[in-house]
């Protein structure tokens, strides 16, 4: 999966839905950003952020935040684009929304 700059994905995850699902769990499976498919709760990552009613943005312990959605047709999550953290943009791996509901 191609990364995009850290300005590009904090464009894409501005939205805060409002609804709040759980649909995927922590051993659910994705294409993290670098480069390796592992779990939403590998090595302590897990879903910091939901966009939008289906998407979600998930947070890597080697330095990576990934969005991705929850694909109905294919009963799968589909990675949609990531980034690296930087120092300048470290805010966003702090942003935190998980309420007591989520993983």
């Amino acid at each position: 999966m191609p990364l995009i700059t850290n300005q590009d994905f904090e464009g894409k995850i501005k939205n805060t839905c409002s609804i709040k699902t759980q649909i995927i769990s922590k051993l659910d499976t994705y294409v993290c950003g670098c480069q390796s498919k592992h779990s939403i709760g590998w090595f302590g990552g897990g879903i910091i952020k939901q966009t939008q009613l289906y998407e979600y943005v998930v947070y890597c312990p080697k330095g990576y935040l990934t969005l991705i959605k929850y694909n109905f047709q294919n009963l799968e999550i589909q990675s949609l684009s990531s980034t690296k953290i930087n120092q300048k943009y470290a805010a966003l791996a702090q942003m935190e929304e998980r309420p007591s509901s989520y993983l």
